[in-house]
């Protein structure tokens, strides 16, 4: 079993990476910094993604039908793993697949892979300078890079992250301005608006007055023919009468 302090830097390791200024409280049970404070996941669910993310990684690229026959990558927010990338065939497909199932603390998956040979290096570069000129753009607009994950495959663009309608109306706006971006995909992991962007309750209506009760109509038989649009010689006449009840 390790140490707090033990897991305390392990938190810290993989943190770093993600957004850079980790401040790290060795003495207490809290690691705060940056990336903690932008990003609207717990502490304990950020570790589960990034523990997602090396897991299930490491396991594709070690599996031995696997291994350099595949280009993936695994992106886990709130513990759903986003599965982008290509494969060669559906065999390996499926097997990359319950590899990521599998995984510990995946709660879904979602299916972004292509049956295809890997990308050559060209297009993954283009995808790498797109994501990072969203996140330039996201910067520049006023709105938080780390609240929003960004991949992008083959200009596909995949965001995800815990919005509000308003903060995905903004990020959708963004990504679709990028040059080379083919499709944008907002995969959010909540609805409704954020606590900062919560609109006042509207008032509530007073209640419209009693209406004196009417006897309902009586039906009248759907007839075809009496919604048919006229053509030909009667276009400019009117529709024909419905039929007299019986």
């Amino acid at each position: 079993m390790p140490s707090r302090v033990s897991r305390l830097l392990l938190i810290a390791a993989l943190l770093l990476p993600l957004g850079g200024c980790t401040t790290l409280l060795v003495g207490g049970a809290v690691a705060t910094g940056a990336v903690v404070a932008a990003d609207r996941r717990s502490p304990g669910t950020l570790l589960d993604d990034k523990l997602i993310q090396i897991t299930a990684t490491d396991r594709i690229y070690a599996d031995p039908l696997l291994g350099k026959r595949v280009h993936l990558k695994v992106a886990s927010y709130d513990r759903v793993v986003l599965l982008t990338g290509e494969v060669p065939n559906e065999a390996l497909h499926q097997r990359a697949l319950n590899i990521v199932r599998e995984t510990r603390a995946v709660r879904a998956v979602l299916d972004e892979t292509r049956i295809a040979p890997p990308a050559p290096l060209d297009s993954r570069l283009r995808d790498r300078w797109i994501a990072a000129k969203i996140k330039t753009s996201l910067a520049a607009r006023g709105l938080n890079p780390l609240a929003t994950r960004v991949v992008v495959d083959a200009g596909t663009v995949h965001l995800l992250g815990a919005l509000s309608d308003e903060e995905a109306d903004a990020v959708l706006t963004v990504a679709r301005q990028v040059h080379g971006v083919r499709r944008v995909v907002v995969n959010n992991a909540r609805r409704g608006p954020a606590p900062a962007l919560a609109r006042p309750a509207a008032p509530v209506p007073p209640p419209a007055p009693e209406e004196e009760a009417v006897e309902p109509a009586e039906p009248i038989p759907y007839d075809a023919a009496a919604f048919e649009a006229p053509v030909g010689d009667d276009a400019g006449a009117p529709p024909p009468a419905a039929p007299a009840q019986p």
